[in-house]
């Protein structure tokens, strides 16, 4: 009997290979940050569908991107739209965009990446390696975190979701309490 599923084609191969040793501390945080990337995410798309109730800011783009960089960028543009004149808001605003922007693209290469097979080195140090689409082709993206990397960018993954999140809830609070008058058109 062949190994084949298809009938006339050769067998196919099936490598196994066993599962590469992870140290318990760099495994907890890189899982961590996998975690805690879902409130940084959910917290955009919470911000975003809420501004887009408001005039405008739904012909910004007639529906939701479905890329991380292009829904901060969206959002970016939506915070502009509805309150144009608060400095604030705007200087915070392009904190959290700058920041999200940096970190998805940590995020992007420690859960999309290449880890090397055969494991860190000796020092703790994990070699990983991506690729980023340019206008030029594609840019090589390398990394060699340790586990007091990753928990240093779990630490600003964490603050990002704080920052997204609780910039949401304090414009909704400053709506409420007249102290923000959005922009209605």
């Amino acid at each position: 009997m062949s190994d084949s599923f298809l009938p006339g084609f050769p067998p196919i191969i099936a490598l196994k290979g066993e599962p590469i040793m992870v140290a318990p501390e760099f495994g907890l945080a890189l899982a961590a940050i996998v975690i805690e990337w879902s409130r940084v995410e959910i917290g955009f798309d919470m911000d975003l569908n809420s501004l887009r109730q408001f005039p405008g800011i739904a012909e910004l783009s007639p529906e939701m991107p479905r890329s991380f960089n292009k829904k901060v960028k969206l959002w970016r543009r939506s915070v502009k739209t509805i309150a144009p004149a608060i400095e604030a808001y705007q200087a915070y605003a392009d904190h959290i965009r700058d920041s999200a922007l940096k970190l998805a693209l940590i995020r992007n290469l420690l859960v999309h990446g290449l880890w090397r097979i055969d494991g860190p080195e000796p020092d703790g140090k994990w070699p990983v390696q991506s690729q980023k689409q340019t206008a030029d082709g594609f840019q090589l993206i390398k990394a060699a975190p340790n586990a007091a990397d990753l928990e240093e960018t779990l630490a600003d993954i964490m603050k990002l979701a704080g920052d997204i999140n609780g910039f949401h809830l304090s414009r909704m609070l400053h709506q409420q309490r007249g102290i923000l008058t959005v922009n209605r058109g």
